[in-house]
């Protein structure tokens, strides 16, 4: 992930954090490729003088689609017709609940570093195009829609980056993750973000 962000005084005992950045698949081949936009909020309370406990929410999306030229289509008893093309679109959306359990140095330049948890909602909206249909296939041309609700299914992170404080109430924030996500296999990204912290407490 790369971007910018909004964070609090590394002693105030309550943060609340703005930032964004990118994340990237880390999924071996193969898992697609990609780059997207990521959001994030957070609200962090220091426990201890280096023990802080970080609940977020973030959401990113990503759309995939796979184009085909002419093909035959198949059937139980084998070839039932032909297309010209068809277009297949994934469009998926994520939102994270999750909390992170972090420890964090004093200091001017304050390093953190952790590991956490949380759960993963997707929204796919899942589509199917097909033109040139033969006879046989009209039914089968033209747009057809269906839409999934997924989850929540578990993720775990880890995570470390730097904090550098501004005002006595607004620090600049960056950092890296790499999370794993299990729901009907693994997927594993990583990412990067920048922000701003606001101590409010």
């Amino acid at each position: 992930m790369f971007g910018f962000a909004a964070t609090a005084d590394a002693q105030d005992r309550v943060g609340l954090t703005l930032a964004a950045g990118a994340i990237v698949n880390a999924t071996p081949p193969p898992a697609e490729d990609f780059a997207e936009p990521l959001y994030l909020f957070s609200v962090q309370k220091v426990m201890k003088r280096y023990f802080v406990l970080d609940g977020e929410v973030n959401y990113w999306a990503h759309a995939s689609r796979f184009d085909q030229g002419p093909h035959n289509i198949n059937g139980p008893s084998g070839v039932i017709g032909r297309v010209e093309g068809s277009t297949e679109i994934s469009d998926n959306s994520y939102w994270t609940l999750g909390l992170n359990f972090l420890v964090r140095s004093t200091g001017t330049v304050r390093v953190f570093g952790g590991v956490g948890t949380g759960f993963v909602m997707q929204d796919e909206t899942y589509s199917q195009q097909s033109v040139g249909c033969s006879a046989s296939l009209q039914q089968l041309c033209g747009k057809h829609e269906q839409h999934y609700d997924r989850g929540p299914f578990p993720l775990f992170r880890v995570l470390g980056g730097v904090e550098v404080p501004v005002t006595s109430r607004v620090a600049i924030v960056g950092s890296a993750r790499y999370e794993d996500m299990s729901w009907e296999g693994t997927s594993r990204n990583a990412s990067a973000i920048a922000g701003v912290r606001f101590a409010v407490k």
